[in-house]
This record gives structure tokens, sequence and C-alpha cells, in this order.
């Protein structure tokens, strides 16, 4: 994906959506709380940590809960640092690029980074990302990421989410929820034979969207995930409005409508992004490979688990500069 503020800001609000949304829950799984907390225990307090991509500071709060008061994340989204600071405000949050910080060299004793860098971009800006995080790791100092992996769970959680997101769209349910609200008001505004027939118009024009977002909903079964919630919530919503719309403006129906397709643009934009950042082998490896021509010791690539369902949630990449 593009790494620019317009991507990040989608990213960050489709993460963020206080409205019918939710995300792909792995930020709050308990193993990979262990696995941080794990790495972290082995440290000295004072140890300097620097979380990359670093989002709205999950890694960071492992190690603040933990006693390190050296605390800095880094990421490309403003608002991905202001939620950081609102969370953890004792923990510097730096807005930069992956693959360019303006940090000195060799100033922190761990560099950390959970499905963060690899979203920089392409390959190129992959690798000039490690590069980057190599730069800032003094002697004695380590690295260790997790990050999206290909083919494995949380991919293959993506690309329903984006199936199911594209079926909803397919409706055109709330353009055409739109015009049937502009038509409905400048009928009761007006009473002419004209403004009657645009709203009829509008009215048969949304019948199709109306079938066809319910029959996606009936075909859910009621089932508890984001998208059958979206759906649900949209039709409700617009149900509900419309049967009430004497007590509304029109501007704040066609707010409510619009921010719902924004939420939608928002959440394809981020599962859009997490499938595009999953690394191959080759990739994963050739990361660790640009640690290596700097000096640094690499493990071998590792998989990650999250749940008990045999497919990999991401790779562990780790490496110690001696």
């Amino acid at each position: 994906m593009a790494s620019g503020e317009q991507d990040w800001g989608n990213y960050w609000q489709g993460r963020a959506s206080d409205e019918a949304l939710v995300g792909v829950g792995v930020e709050n799984n308990e193993k990979l709380a262990a696995f941080w907390r794990g790495q972290f225990e082995e440290l000295p307090k004072d140890t300097k940590i620097l979380d990359m991509a670093c989002g709205a500071g999950s890694v960071l709060k492992h190690a603040h809960e933990l006693g390190f008061t050296d605390l800095t994340g880094a990421d490309i989204s403003g608002d991905a640092i202001a939620t950081l600071k609102n969370t953890l405000p004792e923990v510097r949050g730096v807005v930069a690029p992956a693959d360019k910080t303006e940090f000195k060299d060799q100033a922190y004793g761990f560099v950390t980074s959970q499905f963060g860098f690899e979203y920089a971009g392409g390959r190129a800006q992959v690798l000039a990302a490690a590069r980057e995080m190599a730069r800032l790791i003094c002697k004695g100092g380590q690295f260790t990421a997790i990050c999206h992996i290909q083919g494995g769970g949380i991919e293959q959680e993506v690309s329903g989410h984006l199936r199911e997101i594209g079926t909803i769209e397919k409706t055109q349910f709330i353009s055409a929820s739109k015009a049937v609200f502009n038509a409905a008001f400048a009928a009761e505004a007006a009473h002419t034979p004209r403004s009657k027939a645009a709203y009829d118009k509008a009215a048969t024009s949304l019948a199709r969207p109306r079938d066809e977002l319910v029959a996606y909903i009936t075909s859910k079964g009621g089932a508890n995930d984001p998208m059958s919630a979206l759906a649900t919530h949209l039709y409700n919503g617009t149900l509900e409005m419309f049967k009430k719309r004497q007590a509304y403006a029109l501007g704040d129906i066609i707010g409510w409508l619009d921010g719902m397709a924004a939420q939608i643009t928002a959440y394809k934009g981020r599962m859009d992004s997490m499938k595009t950042a999953a690394l191959s082998e080759y990739l994963a490896a050739d990361i660790l490979g640009e640690f290596t021509k700097l000096g640094f010791e690499t493990r071998s690539l590792e998989k990650l688990y999250l749940v008990n369902d045999g497919k990999p949630a991401a790779w562990i990449l780790s490496a110690n500069l001696q």
C-alpha cells in the first residue's frame, strides 16, 4: 500500500471506529501479551525502548506496566501518536515513517515492532525500514518484531472481511437511501406532482438495494461478526430515521449516511492494508538479511500461533548486536 498520511488516516479511523465496526482482534490477545512480557522481563529497567510503527502503543503498554520508563513510539500517523499519548502520557511519541527517522545512531537498546514496519510500502521501503531500525540499535541491543505472515490466519480472516465488505458495497444501499431522503423531504415541502413522482422513482430504485441488504443480513443468521453488525446497524438506523424523519434535519440524516460510508471506506482500507502487508517467507528472510549485513546476529525465522487452529498468525523476527 502507499504509505501516505491519508492511507494511515483511513487505517486508524477503521481501527478506532466507535460505531458498528470492530477490527481483527489480535492486539489484545493474551498469547501476544505474554510474548512481549517475556521479551521485556529479560531486560534491565533502564533499557531505552523504541517501538517502530507503534500504533496506539500496544507493545509499549506492556513495557510500561513492567516498570520501564524510557519509552518511545514512532508512527507515520499523527492520529496513532495522538492515541498513544492519550493512553500513555509518559511515553514519548514521534510522528515519523519507519524507513526514515531523525533519531540518533545507536540510540536504543531494544527496538520493537508489532504488525507495524511491514506497512512501510513495497519491498524496497520495508527493507529500508529494517536498515533504519538496525541503525538505531546500540551495541548489546536487540531487535524483535511480530509481522503479518502471508497465508496465515489473520490474512485469511482479513480476506473474508474484504469479501463481505464488497457484498455490502455492491448493494448501493447508502446512495439509494440518500436519494429517497432527499426526494421525501422535497415532496413533503413542495406537495407537487413532480416532487411526488421524483419520490416514487427514488423509492422504487431503493427496493433492489434494500432487498439485497436484507438478504445479506438474513444469510448471516445473526452471526456476531463485524460485517453482519455493520449491515444490521446500517439497515435498522436508516429505517428508524425514515420513520421519524420529521424529527430530523435532512442534513443530519445525510451526514449519518455519509458517515457510515466513510466508516466502510476506512475499514476496507485497514483490511486492504493488513492483507498487503503480509510478508512472504522470502521477504521475511531478506529483512533479517539486512540485519546480518550490518553485523547483527539473527535468529532463524519463527512462526507465532495465537489461536489453536493450526494457522500461524505472524512471523517472529529477532536480531541482536554484539
